[in-house]
């Protein structure tokens, strides 16, 4: 499915490139990155949602931990593989040591399709 993924980022890409330009299409990438940059740069604790229903989720230091990373990543200062994001593991905890699942997975996948975009 990664690969898949992966392959119709690749052709958004060259169709968008060819039909605008490279710089073109970096300055939409940035764009489309803004909104995940502004969550990036919340401070730590505070990037989403404490968890509903039965009050479990993400370990905060640990996702935190990683906006770190993708902050750095981000800003040119961190080469890091889409992989990386497909594949990363959070330890659960609860209550307010916690984030939202859902909120962080969807934040996850954004930026996923963000850097599979890059190319």
């Amino acid at each position: 499915m990664d690969r898949l993924e992966d392959a119709f980022a690749s052709a958004e890409r060259d169709r968008y490139i060819a039909a605008h330009g490279e710089d073109a299409w970096y300055e939409l990438l940035a764009e489309r990155a803004e909104p995940l940059r502004r969550r990036l740069e919340r401070p730590e604790g505070q990037r989403f949602r404490e968890p509903s229903g039965d009050g479990t989720g993400y370990r905060r230091a640990d996702v935190d931990q990683l906006a770190h990373r993708l902050e750095q990543y981000l800003d040119g200062e961190n080469p890091m593989s889409v992989d990386e994001i497909r594949t990363v593991a959070f330890e659960t905890a609860s209550g307010s040591s916690a984030y939202d699942e859902a909120q962080v997975d969807a934040f996850l996948d954004r930026m996923t399709e963000i850097m599979a975009s890059v190319g």
